[in-house]
């Protein structure tokens, strides 16, 4: 299923490689619990996993409130980076969002929800 990101605007899923090792995202998502936490609008991960968020850029944004925007962006590239500096996995996963991906995936959502905060004109 693809990831809804914005009106007709997608990141088509990837197959998911399980061949090799799985890179555990879980440790970058804690610090990003009450973001995530606010995303969680459509279900609820335990039943839709990833599904269960919304990535939609006015989501993005309500999920600020009450949040440190350059702490949320500053996390967010941390994580990025760990993913792009751990290039020999292809499959990341995290049993907090309930989800894996392929890597490709996961950092296009990523460079979404960055770009969508730095884009907020109240910041």
């Amino acid at each position: 299923m693809p990831i809804l990101i914005g009106n007709n605007l997608f990141i088509e899923e990837l197959p998911v490689d399980y061949n090799g090792k799985l890179l555990d995202l879980d440790p970058y998502i804690a610090l990003l619990n009450a973001f995530f936490d606010k995303l969680e609008v459509e279900c609820v991960r335990e039943c839709c996993g990833i599904e269960a968020f919304s990535f939609m850029p006015e989501d993005i944004h309500k999920a600020l409130a009450g949040l440190s925007a350059e702490t949320v962006i500053t996390q967010l590239k941390a994580m990025q980076t760990a993913i792009e500096e751990q290039w020999w996995y292809k499959t990341v996963g995290s049993t907090i969002l309930n989800n894996n991906f392929d890597r490709k995936v996961f950092l296009q959502l990523l460079g979404h929800i960055i770009k969508t905060i730095s884009t907020n004109p109240s910041l």
